[in-house]
C-alpha cells in the first residue's frame, strides 16, 4: 500500500483481493464522536467530501466497528 501525510492526516491505501480500493485515515477532529460516525455512515454524501468519489457504498459490515 501507500502512505500519504498531509496536513496532520496520515492516509494508507491499498487494493482488496477482491480488487475494492481501501483507504485507513488517521486525524484528530474536534468533534463529538457521534458527529464524526453520522458523517461517516451517510455514504451517499461522500462524493460531496472526498476528492476523486463518484459513489460510495456500503459494501460489507463486519461488526459494529468494522465496515
Amino acid at each position: 500500500g501507500e502512505k500519504d501525510d498531509k496536513n496532520g492526516t496520515i492516509v494508507y491505501t491499498r487494493a482488496t483481493s477482491k480488487g475494492y480500493k481501501e483507504f485507513k485515515a488517521i486525524t484528530t477532529v474536534n468533534k463529538p464522536m457521534n458527529t464524526v460516525l453520522a458523517v461517516l455512515k451517510d455514504y451517499n454524501s461522500h462524493p460531496n467530501w472526498m476528492l476523486s468519489i463518484n459513489k460510495c457504498e456500503k459494501v460489507e459490515e463486519v461488526n459494529s466497528k468494522t465496515r
